[in-house]
């Protein structure tokens, strides 16, 4: 593999991680501090929305070779909040408010790698 590949498998796998990390705090936050907490707040109110949006910035850079890896995990951390924020909750109504979610099923993602569809 040459460098730049290994460089970019490391932004990759540091994406992955923050995306991860993102998914958990929004979770905990949500199920901790419920609508109070400062960052559902700050997720909610961010505009542009993070997720959706976060993939497209990294697209735009030199990382499109990676774009399944990242794709796979923005799917996964939007599953993990949806299914694991309290019906009730602000975050939960703002995920399936419509465009969040229309945003992320209106994507092109890649349905022919096998990672994508696992």
């Amino acid at each position: 593999q040459n460098p730049a590949d290994l460089a970019d498998d490391k932004k990759a796998n540091e994406v992955i991680s923050v995306l991860q990390r993102i998914g958990e705090m929004l979770v905990w936050g949500v199920n901790v501090q419920g609508d109070m907490s400062p960052l559902v707040d700050a997720f909610i109110t961010a505009s542009p929305p993070p997720l959706p949006n976060l993939r497209e910035l990294l697209m735009k850079t030199h990382m499109s070779r990676l774009k399944s890896r990242i794709d796979c995990q923005l799917l996964q951390t939007t599953h993990v909040i949806v299914q694991n924020a309290p019906p009730e909750s602000a975050l939960f109504n703002y995920l399936l408010s419509g465009w969040f979610l229309n945003k992320v099923v209106a994507h092109s993602f890649e349905f022919s790698d096998e990672d994508v569809m696992a």
